[in-house]
């Protein structure tokens, strides 16, 4: 006979009585159903008490707890009751101790079940009795344990003319009575509870392993996220007001990560980041306007022992040029773009590149830069490659030539886990088109080197924005952070996003689609304490609970932060040692607002 026919037979034989079930010939079971719980919370030695009953050698007895999982939907009707329960506790002198009960077992439920990080389950507690060949002994060990469990303040069901339903919730392996489960509902409770009984069955959205992001601020827990693990995007949004704990938490990622191993790069606007460079061994890189550096987008890069990847040098330079050319030109038409090309030609055809001979393209010093590209550019007697020239003249022989003095070859030394670009103003105020453009020369650098550690399988790779509101209200920055962002799975990477301005993150006059390309490809969302214009325009633009935000008007300056992933939200803080506190603490904050904690 197949098992499953067995199970049938086996549930199908069971006859009906008011008081028992009986399976087989002389096999008697009882099921009782605890239905209401004491005001007091019972006491340590209550499941002791129960399983350890004295009964005679022929009756056995089963505790058994159900569980199912369940969505705490809080629609209206649930904010309703707690909102009339608050008048009705509140109003009174002497609120009835039912009704506080009920409204903190309300909050509770809420708190952990939106922003504590929580799932909630309906729980069912079971006395099943089976007696062979003696009904009578058997319910009179029924009444003396529901007596017992009635002292406790614990309300008895004897589910009597419901055994046969009882009996199939009940069965391992059988199918429960849909209809026994909706009369006899479950105590709603959050699985963190749940897993006193059932291990295993709280979690977070911690990992167990990988990069620190915090203590849980429920269970004191700390939080690990892989962000190795998996084919999908590892991208990180944090969102906070200064002084809320968002500099600490992003330092102590990049950290995290290159404890695991990641190899960090930092657009740091500033220069906030170069304390933490100095003291564990980073590469700090300063190309702020003033100092006239640039990592020349004509620099070919070395030969990495990749065919393809070798082969497409010539292309990257190309690429490179005409977009810097691009944003500096504001601009530029087919004709202009071909004016450009020409210009590089002449360079390459100078200096012995051949572009069809890869052997041609290595030199122990770059042999040009993008000066000399201009001079090239000014030759030309074309008319297009003087309009260009025109519009590029105040870079290269005007007021501002200085801005392109010093090309920089950057290289990263081996050992080196992270690496730190401080752009400064380089987006703002007269000179936003130069800055534009030195961000692009500095992503093009980044892109190879993600590139060039994925294809040799080196190190994963993470790139961070901070104060990223200044990039993506850039056109330009907008869509070459968004490309990063979608891509950099690709190359064994994630991008971090540091902003105190969530708009940024939605379509924007000045703006382009990079931010909601990012806000759509981030699978972590921290936020810390914002304005209330900024929690507005989360609550208009992003489909976040409203009690999520409520909550976050809450939490200044508690250094706390709610995060999003895919498996739900969380509360956490972090605590780290004081010396990595004050490594961390962005400059000239007061000792209170440097977040974290000892």
């Amino acid at each position: 006979m197949e098992f499953k026919n067995f199970l049938a037979d086996l549930v199908g034989s069971a006859r009906k009585n008011p008081q028992h079930v009986i399976v087989g010939d002389d096999i008697y079971t009882r099921v009782l159903r605890a239905t209401a719980w004491p005001e007091n919370p019972v006491s340590v030695g209550f499941l002791e008490r129960l399983h350890a009953l004295r009964v005679p050698a022929n009756i056995t007895v089963e505790i058994l707890y159900r569980f199912k999982p369940v969505f705490l939907h809080w629609g209206w009707a649930m904010a309703a009751k707690q909102r009339r329960l608050v008048t009705k506790v509140q109003g009174e002198q002497m609120p009835a101790p039912s009704e506080v009960k009920a409204l903190e077992a309300l909050n509770n439920l809420r708190n952990a079940s939106y922003y504590g990080g929580s799932d909630t389950a309906d729980i069912w507690f079971y006395v099943i009795l089976r007696s062979t060949g003696d009904p009578g002994t058997l319910d009179q060990v029924c009444r003396r344990i529901s007596n017992d469990i009635r002292d406790l303040g614990i309300a008895v069901s004897l589910l009597e003319y419901e055994q046969p339903q009882a009996y199939r919730a009940t069965f391992s392996l059988g199918a429960p009575d849909k209809a026994f489960g909706k009369t006899h509902q479950g105590r709603i409770t959050t699985i963190d509870t749940t897993a006193a009984l059932f291990p295993l069955l709280a979690g977070s959205n911690s990992d167990g392993r990988g990069v620190y992001i915090g203590h849980s601020v429920r269970t004191g827990a700390i939080s690990l996220i892989d962000l190795k693990k998996g084919a999908e995007n590892q991208n990180i949004i944090v969102l906070g007001a200064s002084g809320e704990g968002k500099s600490v938490l992003q330092k102590s990622l990049i950290n995290g990560m290159r404890l695991e191993g990641f190899l960090v790069v930092v657009f740091d606007m500033n220069g906030e980041y170069r304390k933490l460079c100095a003291e564990t061994g980073g590469l700090y890189i300063d190309h702020t306007l003033s100092t006239g550096k640039y990592i020349d987008p004509l620099a070919i890069s070395d030969k990495i022992g990749v065919r393809e990847e070798d082969a497409s040098r010539l292309t990257a330079v190309s690429d490179a040029l005409l977009t810097t050319v691009s944003i500096l030109a504001e601009g530029i038409t087919p004709g202009e773009r071909n004016a450009a090309d020409r210009a590089l030609m002449k360079l390459y055809s100078e200096t012995g590149i051949d572009v069809d001979d890869p052997a041609t393209w290595d030199f122990v010093e770059q042999p040009f830069d993008i000066e000399d590209w201009y001079s090239r550019l000014q030759a030309d007697k074309d008319r297009d490659a003087a309009n260009l020239a025109a519009k590029l003249a105040i870079y290269f022989t005007g007021s501002k030539r200085h801005l392109f003095r010093h090309s920089d070859k950057v290289t990263i030394p081996d050992k080196c886990s992270l690496v730190v670009f401080q752009v400064g103003s380089s987006l703002e105020g007269s000179d936003v088109q130069v800055g534009a453009a030195k961000m692009a020369m500095t992503m093009g650098f980044v892109r190879d080197v993600l590139r060039k550690e994925k294809l040799q399988g080196k190190r994963y790779t993470a790139v961070v924005f901070d104060e990223a509101q200044r990039l993506l209200l850039n056109p330009d920055m907008s869509n070459y952070i968004n490309s990063l962002a979608t891509h950099i799975r690709h190359l064994n990477g994630l991008v971090v996003i540091g902003t105190n301005k969530p708009h940024v993150f939605w379509l924007s006059a000045t703006g382009g689609e990079g931010g909601t390309g990012i806000w759509a490809n981030s699978k972590f969302k921290a936020f810390f304490w914002l304005e209330n214009s900024e929690i507005a325009a989360i609550e208009k633009n992003a489909e976040i609970p409203r009690e999520i935000t409520d909550q976050l008007k809450l939490m200044r300056k508690t250094q706390q932060f709610l995060i999003r992933s895919d498996r739900g939200w969380d509360c956490l803080k972090v605590h780290l040692p004081p010396q990595e506190i004050e490594l961390y603490a962005t400059r000239g904050l007061r000792a209170d607002d440097k977040g974290g904690g000892p």
